[in-house]
C-alpha cells in the first residue's frame, strides 16, 4: 500500500462513527501521540474498548508504510504477550478505510503519572504496582521482548486502586541477551538508560529494569530523575552523580529501598541488576495492597475517570507542583546548592563511557547555552543535547544539538556556525554563496523553500533544501536522503548560521522543536 493522497485521509473519527462494518461506534477520541490517536468506543454489546490507530500526520509520512508495518507488528507483539493480566488485553486487530486499527480493553482509571501529580505513594503502595509492572515485563521478557518505554505514562491504576497495567508496546522490540542489535533510538526523559540513547549499543532486560527502578522513583518522590546522559556526562568528567537519592527527597523511604532503586538505575549497565526478577529480590515483599492506603486516597474519588490513552511518548513527565513540607524545601536547598553532599557518588570505568558521549565541554546554563565570545545564546528542550566546542573547526561550527529521537538511528542535529567573512559582503551575497555550495558539495540538492526571515532580530534569510549525504563507514560506504533547513544572518562582517538537519524521514518528526530553538536565538548585546 501506498502512502495516502491528501483526498484520502482517514481516521479524523467523531462521535457515532461507524467502525468494523458497525462493530464498534465511536464515542470519543482519547489521546494522540507521535505516532497514534486512540479511541474510545463501544461495541454492540454497549461494552467500552480502545480502539488505536495512526494518526494523520503519519499517514503523510515518507515511510508510511513502514510506519504501518510497525502498527501490525505492535499488534503482534502485543498479542503475545496480552494473556496477562497486568498487560493490556487486545481483543481484535481490523483495518478501517485502510488504517490498521488494534482494539484493546478498556481500563477506567488514570496513569500513575496523574495519580503521583496529586499526592506522592507511600511506599507499601507504590512497590505493590510496580510489583505488579514488573511480573508484567517478566512476561514479555520471556517472550524476548524489551518494552523500551516503561515510564507513569505508560501504567495505568484502574479506578478502584487494585491493579496496575502496563499499556503502549508502540517501540518494544525482539532482543537476544548478549547480541549487539541496532535498536531505532526513542528516549524519554529520565526514565531511558544510557545504552537506549545510542542504537548501535546492547539493550537487554537489564534496559527495562533501569525504567522501573526509575518509575519507582518517582513514584515515590513526585520527581523525574536526572537524564542518564547527563549523568554518565558528570561521571566521566567529575566522578559525580547528580542523581539526588530518593531517600533524601523522601526520608520516608527506607533504605532497602533507596538502594534498590539505586542499584536498579546504576549508569554503567554491568554494574545494574541484570534481570527483573534479581530487581524484584531488592524489594520489600508486598502482594497486597494495605487496607489503610486505600482508605486515606480520599483525592483519588474526586480524578476524573479516563482510559488507556496514547500519548506523546518522547516528552519529559510535567514537574509535579510544588508541595508544602520538606520536599518543596529541598528543592530551595538543591537550587544554591547545599545538597550536593547528599549526590551519590560513584566510580566507573572511563574507557567503557567515552565510546558513548564526547568528552568535550558542555557550556549550558539550565536550558539556556550562551556564547559570550561571540555574543549570543539560545534556548532549548531537555530532551535535546547540547555539545559546545571550545573552538570551531573547519566546519566553523561552535556548537550542535542533538534530538532525542529518530525512526532509523540517524538522530536530527542543530549545527551552530559563526563565520568570519573575507570581505565586507551584504546578506543577499552571502546567500548566493551558501545556494552554491550547497549546489556543489550537497549531491542532488534541491530547494525547496528561500525567503527572507530574522533571527534575533535581524534581518535573515532562510533556506529548506534536500538532497543526498555520502557516509563512509569503515570500507562501507552508504548514502542517505537528508533534508535541512539554515536560518542566517551578518552582523559585524560575521555570518551566524542555524541549520537543522534530518534524515528526510524523520525531518517532520523534530521541525517544530527545531524551529522553537532557532527563533529562540538572541544577541548578548
Amino acid at each position: 500500500m501506498n502512502k495516502p493522497h491528501q483526498s484520502e485521509v482517514k481516521g479524523d473519527w467523531q462521535a457515532g462513527d461507524k467502525l468494523y462494518k458497525g462493530k464498534y461506534s465511536i464515542e470519543k477520541k482519547l489521546g494522540c501521540g507521535g505516532f497514534g490517536v486512540t479511541y474510545l468506543a463501544r461495541d454492540k454489546k454497549s461494552q467500552s474498548v480502545v480502539i488505536k490507530t495512526l494518526n494523520q500526520d503519519i499517514q503523510f509520512h515518507p515511510y508510511f508504510e513502514k510506519l504501518r508495518q510497525d502498527f501490525f507488528n505492535e499488534a503482534i507483539r502485543l498479542a503475545k504477550c496480552s494473556h496477562h493480566p497486568h498487560i493490556v488485553q487486545i481483543i481484535e486487530l481490523f483495518e478501517e478505510q485502510t488504517l490498521p486499527c488494534i482494539v484493546m480493553e478498556y481500563i477506567p482509571g488514570e496513569d500513575l503519572a496523574a495519580w503521583v501529580e496529586q499526592k506522592i505513594m507511600p511506599q507499601a503502595e507504590a512497590i505493590y504496582y510496580i510489583r505488579q509492572i514488573a511480573q508484567a515485563l517478566d512476561a514479555v521478557h520471556q517472550q524476548g521482548l524489551l518494552h523500551r518505554d516503561v515510564k507513569p505514562h505508560n501504567i495505568m491504576i484502574t479506578s478502584d486502586r487494585t491493579k496496575a497495567v502496563l499499556i503502549d508496546f508502540g517501540i518494544a522490540r525482539e532482543y537476544q541477551q548478549d547480541k549487539s542489535t541496532n535498536h531505532t533510538t526513542f528516549i524519554s526523559e529520565g526514565y531511558s538508560p544510557i545504552e537506549q540513547h545510542y542504537s548501535t549499543e546492547i539493550q537487554a532486560a537489564y534496559t527495562d529494569v533501569y525504567s522501573l527502578a526509575a518509575t519507582l522513583y518517582f513514584a515515590l518522590t513526585g520527581e523525574s530523575p536526572a537524564n542518564a546522559q547527563r549523568r554518565h556526562y558528570n561521571l566521566v568528567e567529575y566522578k559525580i552523580d547528580p542523581l539526588v537519592a530518593p531517600q533524601q527527597l523522601n526520608p520516608e523511604i527506607s533504605g532497602q529501598v533507596n538502594t534498590a532503586i539505586l542499584k536498579g538505575m546504576a549508569v554503567n549497565p554491568e554494574n545494574r541488576t541484570q534481570t527483573i526478577k534479581a530487581w524484584l529480590e531488592l524489594l520489600p515483599e508486598i502482594n497486597h495492597l494495605p487496607e489503610i492506603n486505600r482508605k486515606n486516597h480520599a483525592y483519588s474519588s474526586q480524578i476524573t475517570q479516563t482510559s488507556l490513552a496514547i500519548k506523546p511518548p518522547l516528552h519529559k513527565i510535567p514537574a509535579p507542583q510544588p508541595r508544602r513540607g520538606y520536599i518543596s524545601s529541598l528543592r530551595s536547598y538543591l537550587a544554591i546548592g547545599l545538597l550536593i553532599p547528599a549526590l551519590i557518588y560513584f566510580v566507573i570505568n572511563d574507557d567503557i563511557y567515552k565510546n558513548y558521549i564526547s568528552s568535550i565541554s558542555v557550556k549550558e546554563q539550565g536550558l539556556v547555552y550562551k556564547n559570550s565570545e561571540y555574543g549570543f545564546s539560545l534556548k532549548y528542550a531537555r530532551d535535546w543535547v547540547l555539545s559546545a566546542k571550545e573552538s570551531p573547526d573547519f566546519t566553523r561550527t561552535v556548537a550542535e544539538l542533538v534530538s532525542p529521537n529518530s525512526l532509523n538511528g540517524y538522530q536530527g542535529k542543530i549545527f551552530i556556525e559563526v563565520r568570519d567573512l573575507k570581505s565586507s559582503q551584504s546578506l543577499a551575497q552571502v546567500q548566493q554563496e551558501t545556494i552554491k555550495d550547497i549546489q556543489k558539495w550537497f549531491a542532488n540538492s534541491e530547494i525547496l523553500e528561500n525567503r527572507e526571515t530574522t533571527l534575533g532580530g535581524s534581518k535573515a534569510y532562510l533556506l529548506v533544501y534536500q538532497g543526498r549525504d555520502d557516509i563512509q563507514s569503515g570500507v562501507a560506504h552508504r548514502h542517505k536522503l537528508s533534508s535541512r533547513m539554515r536560518v542566517a544572518t551578518v552582523k559585524n562582517n560575521r555570518e551566524y548560521a542555524l541549520t537543522y538537519e534530518a534524515d528526510i524521514s524523520d525531518y517532520a518528526l523534530q521541525k517544530h522543536s527545531a524551529q522553537k530553538i532557532i527563533d529562540s536565538f538572541a544577541w548578548l548585546n
